[in-house]
């Protein structure tokens, strides 16, 4: 394992939400992170702002038909609830946690335009 409080900074992209057990991750982040550091974290937030995100289990739901891998949580799970998020955070030991969602959506209503992006 590495060493406790090595990095000053780090950032995981997109993976957070996809821990079996995030918890134990957002642990050993705070572990390996010096006394002042930052981290910085990327994840799926709301699922209501982010559309193109559903389409596949939106599609599945609509027709009725079974999800061949069925997900036992939504990778929109941690980003659902801003507060229970920070909760988190600190019950792992980090001292300072800001939460700012981004949402990405892309207008395009017409599957032909989006294929086309």
């Amino acid at each position: 394992p590495i060493r406790g409080a090595m990095f000053d900074r780090y950032y995981a992209n997109m993976c957070l939400h996809y821990a079996q057990e995030p918890d134990l991750v957002l642990r050993e982040c705070a572990r390996v992170l010096k006394p002042g550091g930052i981290a910085g974290f990327s994840m799926w937030g709301r699922s209501e702002e982010s559309p193109l995100m559903t389409i596949v289990p939106d599609v599945l739901d609509e027709f009725g038909l079974e999800k061949k891998d069925p997900c036992m949580r939504s990778n929109f799970h941690l980003g659902e609830d801003d507060a229970a998020l920070r909760s988190r955070f600190f019950a792992q030991g980090f001292s300072k946690c800001t939460v700012v969602n981004f949402p990405i959506a892309m207008e395009c209503f017409d599957p032909t335009a989006y294929v086309e992006l």
